[in-house]
């Protein structure tokens, strides 16, 4: 009889696991399109506002030749604010938003337990970051540099690969 109830419970469990993996990536989803539509609302605001006081202010720039490059900077800006809203604004304000309702939620069982969830959450999402920020120094910047000097490296070569096919000149150009 023990063993039945093991296996029920195991085999319970790994459905759990599935019904709560596929939720998860449902709920990942939601969040995102959640914030791509909020970016988008704002950012369709923010364009119209822009558009409109160019057209009030400069109706001559618009007549000229330069129309197209002017357009083109606006809008590739926006869209540039478009990735900062969806990708660092609006996850922070729901971590905000999270950490304030479970806080809440976990201190009306007993203040302290609320308190505790504050610090485990200002730690796990401010001060470890913070710490691992510092330790790494510039790291993120050599990286980002080696990075730039790799992609270089790889379009000279592209560029150039037919001379230096045509010279026979493969080991000067790919050193090992």
């Amino acid at each position: 009889m023990q063993s039945l109830f093991y296996s029920f419970t195991s085999v319970l469990l790994v459905i759990a696991v599935l019904v709560f993996a596929l939720v998860r990536g449902f709920l990942q989803y939601v969040e995102q399109a959640g914030n791509h539509f909020i970016a988008f609302k704002a950012l369709a605001l923010l364009r119209d506002r822009v558009f409109r006081a160019l057209r009030k202010l400069c109706p001559a720039k618009l007549e000229g030749r330069g129309k197209g490059d002017l357009i083109s900077v606006i809008t590739s800006d926006i869209e540039l604010l478009e990735v900062f809203y969806a990708h660092t604004i609006s996850p922070a304000a729901i971590a905000l938003l999270f950490t304030i309702v479970m806080c809440l939620f976990i201190g009306s069982f007993h203040w302290i337990l609320g308190v505790v969830a504050l610090a485990a959450y200002l730690t796990v999402g401010i001060v470890i970051p913070m710490v691992i920020s510092r330790c790494s120094g510039d790291d993120g910047l050599r990286f980002r540099t080696r990075s730039g000097e790799l992609s270089g490296f790889v379009l000279d070569s592209l560029r150039g690969l037919s001379e230096i096919l045509q010279y026979g000149q493969e080991k000067n150009a790919f050193p090992r």
